[in-house]
């Protein structure tokens, strides 16, 4: 997909338009302050870049070193900057891998969007783990399927819902908000 919405309008591989070039290379943190694109040539190893897992660990880090203080996200009263979204992803990431989270192990998420999925999503890509998003209009027992069938080790959770999931079982279990504490590694 990524490479159709680079290609030009005619189709020939390997051609980009200059504002998909300028769009990639910004989003791959590769454009510089005087706006120095990358040349034509490299963009079959930019996709390659692109296509690569890890892009997901390593974007918010570039974007929180280059506008750390500039607004990533507003959620209600809430604001956070690059920087702080970068080091609550990261303080996500150590306290998942502390309780044992690998890359390719189930993280389930039960909440509306917000600034703490967010972060939870970085959390996640972070370590190579997989998330698991479940729509919070779900059944309990619609819920419990996901969390079991996907094989998911963890399961956070909005404090409205957690009465709704009493009888759903993971191995770690954390209200968003309440469970701070101990979702967050410390440093």
């Amino acid at each position: 997909a990524l490479r159709a919405w680079l290609r030009r309008g005619d189709g020939q591989p390997g051609r980009v338009e200059a504002g998909r070039t300028r769009d990639l290379a910004e989003w791959l943190g590769l454009a510089d302050e005087r706006g120095v694109r990358p040349p034509e040539e490299l963009i079959p190893e930019l996709l390659d870049i692109a296509a690569d897992r890890s892009i997901d660990r390593s974007m918010m880090r570039r974007v929180a070193e280059r506008h750390g203080d500039r607004t990533a996200i507003i959620c209600g009263d809430t604001s956070w900057s690059y920087r702080r979204l970068d080091k609550l992803a990261n303080r996500l990431a150590s306290g998942l891998a502390a309780r044992g989270i690998l890359k390719g192990d189930r993280v389930a998420v039960l909440a509306r969007n917000s600034h703490a999925f967010m972060a939870l999503r970085f959390a996640v890509a972070r370590l190579g783990a997989v998330l698991v998003p479940i729509n919070f209009r779900l059944s309990t027992e619609e819920v419990a399927y996901i969390v079991q069938h996907s094989g998911a080790r963890v399961l956070y959770v909005d404090p409205e819902l957690e009465d709704a999931l009493k009888d759903v079982e993971c191995e770690h279990v954390f209200v968003i908000g309440r469970d701070d504490a101990e979702m967050y590694a410390e440093g």
